[in-house]
């Protein structure tokens, strides 16, 4: 059967110049917006990562060494609460975190002063458990030496830079045993047995993994979006896998090139899309 190739769609997104209401100001369209104090390494948190939990309704907010549990009050009152894992609490180099929705398990990596650290908890940030293997370089790999690195980028290499879930095969307490995780060293990898042990992903490019999206109906189908910004590679690459990682295939088409940001699959639509430096996309898929 001749696979069919995906149609993209691209719709422009333009630059908007932002500006935070007062609290309490009403929008347009009736939507009521409020500006709440930050606290500690919230302040200052570079990139930080915000997970909602729909099973317990918390929400989190990764910054620095910090992982902070918001509750958030009447007249812009909020409670901070930091529920951060020794396990995570390093250097304070572009942490993540990603909450799985669908079980309200929350994942947060944080980069050593070697490699890098994965841990998640279940329990809103009570207790954690360390995922990634016990060597910090074992998914990143080492950084490369001082004189290799570009000095825009300096010290920020060896960490993890996606984390993605899968819904399907889960484990007897119905939280997600498949995981794929990608770095900013260029790999990606795989675990079937919730971090056991882990198997690296061959035939693909080895650039920024920027993001990882998977089918919620089939753990084996997945999608990995690549950056090349850092090297000079303004080329687009989104690759897919239909039977676990076994093979990878290119699929990004007519792409504009550009760094891919994110990529998100809707199974619901069975569409899949984009978002570039250029502009977001969508195609659906087969």
């Amino acid at each position: 059967m001749r696979r069919r190739t995906p149609v993209l769609v691209g719709v422009a997104v333009a630059a908007l110049a932002l500006t935070l209401p007062a609290v309490g100001a009403q929008q347009p369209g009736g939507a009521q917006y409020t500006t709440y104090a930050q606290k500690g390494a919230a302040g200052d948190a570079g990139e930080p990562s915000i997970g909602v939990s729909w099973r317990t309704g918390a929400t989190f907010l990764q910054a620095g060494l910090e992982t902070d549990r918001v509750t958030f009050g009447k007249g812009g009152r909020s409670t901070w609460r930091d529920t951060s894992g020794a396990e995570t609490q390093y250097v304070s180099l572009d942490p993540i975190a990603y909450l799985d929705s669908a079980t309200g398990r929350l994942f947060v990596s944080q980069l050593t002063l070697v490699g890098s650290a994965m841990a998640y908890s279940d329990d809103d940030g009570a207790t954690w458990t360390q995922v990634s293997p016990s060597d910090p370089n074992d998914l990143p790999g080492p950084p490369p030496a001082e004189e290799e690195q570009d000095p825009v980028y300096a010290n920020t290499y060896a960490t993890i830079s996606a984390i993605a879930p899968a819904t399907t095969n889960p484990d007897p307490n119905g939280y997600a045993s498949t995981l794929y995780v990608g770095t900013d060293t260029g790999y990606l990898w795989k675990t079937t047995d919730a971090g056991q042990n882990w198997t690296q992903q061959t035939g693909l490019p080895q650039l920024w993994v920027n993001s990882i999206t998977v089918d919620p109906s089939n753990a084996d189908r997945a999608w990995v979006a690549f950056s090349g910004f850092r090297t000079g590679d303004d080329g687009s690459h989104l690759y897919e896998t239909t039977n676990g990682g076994a093979t990878w295939t290119s699929v990004s088409g007519i792409l504009p090139n550009a760094p891919i940001e994110d990529v998100v699959f809707d199974r619901a639509s069975n569409a899949i899309y984009v978002a570039t430096d250029l502009g977001v996309f969508w195609a659906h898929v087969p």
